[in-house]
C-alpha cells in the first residue's frame, strides 16, 4: 500500500509505505505526481517507511518512473525505523542534485519542517 498523505505544504509530496506496494499504486502516485509538476518546476518528498514489500511489476514501474524524473526532486526525507531503509537513504543521497535525509518514526514533524525548506 502507498498513500498519498495531504499537508499544508504545497511544494512537499508526503507518502506512507506500508505492506505491499502494487502496480496500481504506483499509477496513482504517477497521476498525483504529474498533477504536482504541473504547479511546480521541483519539489520535495517526505516518505514514511513502516514496511515495505513490491509486487515485481510495481518494482519494475517505480524504477521506470524514479529513472525519467530524478531532476524533479530536490529533497527527499525518509522516516523509518528500519536500518535497511536508512542504509538505502544513505545511498542514495550519492545521487546528484538530490539531497537525502533519514529521520527516526517520531520525527515527523522534524522531516517536514527540513523538508519544507528549499
Amino acid at each position: 500500500m502507498l498513500s498519498i498523505k495531504t499537508n499544508d505544504m504545497p511544494k512537499v509530496m508526503e507518502l506512507e509505505i506500508g505492506g505491499k506496494v502494487t502496480e496500481e499504486d504506483i499509477k496513482e502516485f504517477k497521476n498525483y505526481f504529474k498533477q504536482k509538476e504541473k504547479e511546480y518546476d521541483v519539489f520535495n518528498v517526505v516518505i514514511t517507511v513502516n514496511k515495505m514489500e513490491y509486487s515485481f511489476e510495481g518494482f519494475i514501474e517505480e524504477l521506470k518512473f524514479e529513472a525519467n524524473h530524478l531532476d524533479k526532486f530536490n529533497k527527499v526525507a525518509v522516516i523509518s525505523d528500519k536500518k535497511w531503509v536508512n542504509a538505502i537513504g544513505k545511498l542514495t543521497n550519492q545521487i546528484p542534485n538530490i539531497e537525502v535525509e533519514n529521520f527516526d518514526v517520531n520525527e515527523r514533524g522534524k522531516a517536514l519542517e527540513w523538508a519544507s525548506h528549499e
